[in-house]
């Protein structure tokens, strides 16, 4: 079968709903189905994909993983309903006995070459026979089934009441079980990534260069950088508040402080049980107490909960929403100051946008990518009198025929102090400076050749060899990496001379010259593989004595995997440590060959016999016995000959 379905984590989100459904009268999250004997969810033709994702098919997706079109969903307290097409019955055929105590019912419709069922009718009796349904009623579809069910549904005599259950949907999907919260901060070190590493850089490099680029042009770089594109419900990045500036004042600083000192605030009062109303209230009396002013400006909302449904307006953090928050909800929180004016009479805004997770005493900062004022406030001074624009001067004045040169004037008057030495005073003057000019500039070429030779090459003080790192490429991009990585199990890869390890979730590769060793453990019934790898500390005596490219950089310096399976790790511990001695012995040939001289072919002496020494020996000795030769002197070189005649070393 072609399509798998998790019936472990569709029952366990089934559940939830029908706890939440069963406890609604307690619970004013779900209050509006209190008294509904069924659930209806609707889903007609897919989507177009400059629409937004509707709560239906977020829902969908939350319980079965993927979207099912044109499929219908009737939620009953002793079963479900489903009516769909033949090929969705069969895949979803696998849930059909693993929703517990709730049975599930499949009504499949007939093939479109084969005549029509009676599956749509049976579906449309058990609807009327309900006296109060919930459905999404915000939600509009279209399709042929969709089409079909309404005219049905239009000839009942009696129709069961509708109420919304917008809010209820969101509240089952609000708290994130295991495997949500995985897959999020997954995907918050992905965007943090992203952001520290391609984005900041790309802003500065456009800041710097003061070029000009479309918001689209660079979403869309941003996008293709992420490999957004690849999914279908992808996105990219929303750049539409983003605009470049000429420098920040004193105020902005001021204020971007307050944002983050907002943050750190809020961070620390969310919590489980507070209500959405209250954090916003809290926000902004904060901002009150550091800035009156600035309160008028403060955003209408502090963020919204997120989850398959990118903004679930159930759970926005404003001042009139009085919905609770609960351990494990997720929310992008989102502060900022808009229809501010700087000191040139210049409109402008400021946002400060990060996920957190709400935890039972606190709330936890997911997303850790560039916010320091340090690395997002750029202070640009004012233009030098180098780079004003300067009118346009006159060509130098050329000397006269007999080499003296010709007197400045202001005006048509000659000056006074401009006589003839005080002029060839100023010459000599201005050749001096461009002389200490150019010997500063040939200075610091060649002192930085002589750092650029110590690093890489090696050049140092006794003849010793820099320590640097060195750049090691194992694959050119993924779709290089072997097949093996599919299993996430460790693979060593002799060809790339590479080590490739499982970590939370995804294939890592490592090249053989990052690790160190490798070691095994017995403990029990399992055994431990310890991986080291190189760090900066390790190639010198202290960290900061090693040059590397990112003095804050942070280095892993092991790596430990658990197993019952003893000899699969005694075989890879086997395999590491012979791949290093490997590169270890490639590196020490390099070492010893790289003093090694090519020399020319031997040019013979001619026209008279070559001068001899007799009873030489050679060391390491020749095979055979051990007897004298004689080493001939040639015009470019020695030759040694054995007495045997047939052993000759030189060309």
């Amino acid at each position: 079968m072609l399509v798998e379905l998790n019936k472990a984590l569709f029952n366990s989100r089934i559940q939830r709903i029908y706890d939440g459904w069963n406890s609604a009268r307690n619970d004013d999250d779900y209050s509006s189905i209190a008294d509904a004997d069924a659930i209806l969810l609707v889903a007609g033709d897919p989507a177009s994909e400059d629409e937004p994702m509707r709560k239906g098919t977020c829902l969908q997706q939350w319980l079965l993983g993927y979207e099912f079109p044109s499929t219908l969903f009737l939620f009953q307290k002793d079963r479900i309903s489903i009516l769909c097409s033949a090929s969705k019955a069969k895949i979803l055929s696998q849930i059909e006995h693993s929703a517990g105590s709730v049975k599930i019912e499949i009504l499949a419709q007939a093939k479109g070459k084969d005549a029509p069922n009676d599956s749509l009718s049976k579906f449309v009796e058990v609807y009327a026979s309900q006296t109060r349904v919930g459905t999404l009623t915000k939600e509009s579809h279209s399709g042929k089934l969709v089409g079909d069910w309404e005219a049905l549904v239009k000839g009942l005599e009696s129709k069961p009441e509708i109420v919304d259950i917008g809010p209820v949907v969101s509240s089952f999907m609000a708290v994130k079980d295991s495997e949500e919260l995985k897959n999020v901060q997954v995907a918050a070190a992905l965007t943090s990534t992203l952001l520290k590493h391609h984005v900041a850089p790309k802003l500065e490099a456009i800041l710097d260069k003061e070029s000009k680029i479309t918001h689209d042009m660079l979403a869309a770089q941003i996008e293709a950088r992420l490999g957004s594109g690849e999914g279908s419900t992808a996105k990219g990045p929303d750049m539409r508040v983003w605009s470049k500036g000429k420098g920040l004042d004193e105020d902005q600083e001021k204020q971007y402080n307050i944002l983050l000192n907002l943050q750190s605030e809020l961070l620390s009062f969310i919590k489980n049980d507070i209500s959405a109303r209250d954090v916003y209230q809290h926000a902004s009396s904060f901002v009150k107490s550091k800035d009156p002013e600035l309160e008028k400006h403060f955003v209408k909302n502090v963020g919204f909960g997120m989850g398959i449904e990118f903004r679930d307006s159930a759970y926005v953090l404003s001042a009139k929403n009085g919905r609770s928050l609960k351990t494990d909800m997720i929310f992008n929180l989102g502060l900022g100051f808009s229809d501010l004016v700087d000191s040139t009479g210049k409109k402008y805004s400021l946002h400060l946008v990060d996920t957190i997770r709400v935890g039972t005493n606190k709330s936890v900062l997911l997303t850790e990518g560039t916010r320091l004022t340090k690395d997002t406030l750029f202070f640009l001074t004012p233009e030098s009198d180098e780079e004003k624009p300067q009118k346009e001067r006159k060509p130098p004045a050329t000397s006269r025929m007999n080499g003296s040169p010709q007197k400045k004037t202001a005006g048509t008057k000659v000056l006074r102090n401009q006589t003839r030495r005080a002029v060839q005073d100023e010459v000599h003057t201005s050749a001096a400076a461009r002389l200490t000019e150019h010997q500063r500039e040939l200075h610091e070429k060649l002192q930085t050749e002589g750092i650029h030779r110590y690093v890489e090459g090696g050049g140092g003080s006794g003849g010793k060899e820099g320590k640097g790192w060195k750049r090691f490429q194992s694959y050119k991009g993924e779709a290089a990496l072997p097949n093996e990585v599919d299993r996430l199990r460790i693979f060593i890869d002799r060809k790339a001379q590479t080590v490739i390890l499982p970590i939370h979730g995804s294939a890592v590769p490592f090249h053989i010259n990052t690790i160190k060793n490798a070691s095994k453990s017995d403990e029990g019934d399992s055994t431990i593989l310890r991986i080291n790898f190189q760090t900066p500390g390790q190639l010198a005596g202290k960290k900061e004595d090693t040059p590397f490219e990112d003095p804050d950089a942070t280095f892993i310096r092991s790596i430990s995997y658990r197993s019952p399976d003893g000899h699969r790790f005694d075989s890879i511990c086997k395999q590491i440590t012979d791949l290093k001695k490997e590169a270890n012995k490639r590196e020490q040939q390099k070492k010893e060959m790289a003093d090694v001289v090519e020399q020319g072919n031997l040019v013979e002496v001619k026209g008279h016999r070559p001068v001899k020494m007799a009873e030489a020996f050679i060391r390491p000795a020749l095979d055979g016995k051990r007897l004298p030769g004689e080493v001939e002197i040639h015009q470019n070189g020695v030759r040694y000959q054995s007495p045997l005649g047939s052993q000759k070393i030189g060309k």
